[in-house]
């Protein structure tokens, strides 16, 4: 099993010295070390995770030079005038936005997670605000999505596990009155279609 790294162990490696160059932190910019993964599809766990300055991170395969500097651009640049970025993003179709937003997940596949996680622990009455304002009916739709994504990921033998543990968490009592409202909501259904 392995066990991806806290993040208190992704800030020791960005204050390590460089393990190709051997640059050590923090430099001219402010800027430190990243951690880089030796293999992309295991992830940031232990084992798996390098530091590397800012060039030498960007001359390993699959990086591009610029992306420094255009990160650091993009965050400056939504820090001083959000406007313009909003504008930009108004400017796409919602095609392109969709292919941006693939590629970022394709490069960074819990970022949206993370920062989910991150927004609701700093603004929860923004989650519950937004939760108030749409229909049951979506809530559910919302839940069915993630838990069928969850699902997919997960084996025959871990989704039976946890199907089992969850069987076991309620009573009879909450069984029941979650399959009466299973039906009241189908038959809403049923009628409104």
């Amino acid at each position: 099993m392995t066990v991806r790294l806290t993040r208190r162990e992704k800030d020791a490696i960005r204050s390590s010295p460089c393990g190709r160059c051997g640059a050590v932190p923090p430099f001219a910019d402010g800027s430190r070390c990243h951690p880089h993964r030796v293999r992309p599809e295991l992830g940031y766990v232990a084992g798996n995770v390098v530091p590397r300055c800012p060039p030498c991170h960007a001359a390993e395969p699959g990086h591009h030079p610029w992306i420094k500097a255009a990160r650091k651009g993009g965050r400056r640049s939504y820090e001083l005038h959000p406007e313009n970025v909003r504008a930009l993003n108004a400017r796409l179709t919602p095609a392109q936005r969709s292919a941006i937003g693939r590629r970022v997940h394709e490069l960074h596949p819990d970022l949206a997670r993370e920062n989910g996680r991150r927004s609701q622990a700093l603004h929860p009455e923004n989650v519950r605000a937004l939760n108030a304002k749409l229909t049951p009916m979506q809530r559910s739709a919302i839940g069915r999505k993630g838990g069928l994504a969850l699902n997919a990921r997960l084996t025959p033998a871990e989704r039976s596990a946890r199907g089992r543990k969850a069987s076991r968490a309620i009573t009879s009592a909450q069984r029941s009155a979650n399959a009466r409202k299973g039906w009241a909501a189908h038959r809403a259904r049923r009628v409104a279609a």
